[in-house]
C-alpha cells in the first residue's frame, strides 16, 4: 500500500530540503569563515602591534648610537691606564725590562698561572671611590629612613618591624649588600713578585716609578735586603735586593 504525498506535504518537504541545505551551507562555510575572520583579526592586530613597536625602535636607533658611543668613550677613558689582557710571557717581559730600564738586575720571577677575574674596590680617595661612597651613603640614609618610618608605623599598630634598617640605624644583610652594589668593578689581576737586586737609590726610584706613575699596577708588598748577607764580596758590596709583591690589573680593549 502506497501512501501519497499531498501538496501540503511536498510543500513542507521541499521547506525542510531548503533548511537542510541552508543550515549544512552555514555550518560547513560560514561559521568556519567567520571564526578564520576573527583568527585573522587577531593576527593582523598582533602584526600592527608588533610594526609599531618595530617603528619605535628604527627611530630610537640614532639615539641608541649615540648613547653607546658615549659608553664606548667613557669606557675607553676608565680604562686608559689599565694595561689590555696579556700572556704570562709579555707580563714577564714587561716588568724586567722595567727592572733593566733603571739599571737593575731581576731574578726570581713568579707570576700567577692564569690572569683572574676578581672585584677590585676602587682606592676611597680616588674619584670613583668618592661616587661610590657617595652613592652607598645616600642608599643607606633612604634605607634608614624607610624603616624608621617603617618601625613607627609598625608601633603603632601594635606589630613588629621586619626587613629594613633597625631603631638603632643597623642595616640587614640584604638591604648592606644591595648598597654596596656599583661600588667595585671587575676587571683581570695577575699576582706578580720579582726580586731586583742593585743600587738602594735605584732600587728605591724603581720603587717610586712603579707607585706614582703605573696606575695599574697595585704594590702588596715589598722588603729590602742585603744582596752580600753574610757574604760580602767586591761585586756585591753595596748591592741591595728589593722583593716586590703586586698586583696587575689588565682588561680587554
Amino acid at each position: 500500500m502506497t501512501t501519497k504525498l499531498t501538496k501540503r506535504d511536498k510543500i513542507l518537504l521541499y521547506f525542510l530540503a531548503i533548511f537542510l541545505i541552508i543550515t549544512g551551507f552555514t555550518a560547513l562555510l560560514i561559521i568556519p569563515s567567520w571564526n578564520r575572520a576573527d583568527e585573522l583579526s587577531a593576527n593582523l592586530e598582533e602584526a600592527q602591534s608588533t610594526r609599531d613597536r618595530m617603528d619605535t625602535s628604527i627611530a630610537m636607533i640614532p639615539q641608541y648610537t649615540t648613547e653607546l658611543e658615549e659608553k664606548q668613550n667613557q669606557r675607553d677613558q676608565l680604562i686608559a691606564d689599565i694595561y689590555p689582557v696579556m700572556e704570562n710571557q709579555a707580563v714577564d717581559k714587561m716588568i724586567t725590562n722595567l727592572i733593566l730600564d733603571y739599571g737593575l738586575d731581576a731574578k726570581d720571577f713568579i707570576i700567577s698561572v692564569d690572569p683572574q677575574m676578581r672585584q677590585i674596590a676602587p682606592y676611597s680617595l680616588s674619584s670613583m671611590g668618592l661616587k661610590a661612597m657617595t652613592t652607598a651613603q645616600g642608599q643607606a640614609e633612604e634605607i634608614i629612613s624607610q624603616g624608621t618610618s617603617s618601625s613607627a608605623e609598625s608601633e603603632l599598630d601594635g606589630t613588629a618591624s621586619g626587613d629594613g634598617a633597625s631603631a638603632d640605624g643597623t642595616v640587614s644583610d640584604g638591604s648592606s649588600a644591595s648598597s654596596n652594589t656599583g661600588t667595585v668593578m671587575e676587571i683581570y689581576t695577575s699576582d706578580v713578585s720579582v726580586k731586583a737586586v742593585g743600587s738602594r737609590e735605584r732600587l728605591q726610584s724603581l720603587l717610586d716609578y712603579i707607585v706614582n706613575e703605573e696606575p695599574s699596577i697595585r704594590i702588596t708588598g715589598y722588603n729590602f735586603a742585603s744582596e752580600a748577607g753574610a757574604f760580602e764580596t767586591a761585586e756585591n758590596a753595596g748591592m741591595s735586593t728589593l722583593t716586590i709583591t703586586m698586583e696587575l690589573y689588565m682588561c680587554y680593549k
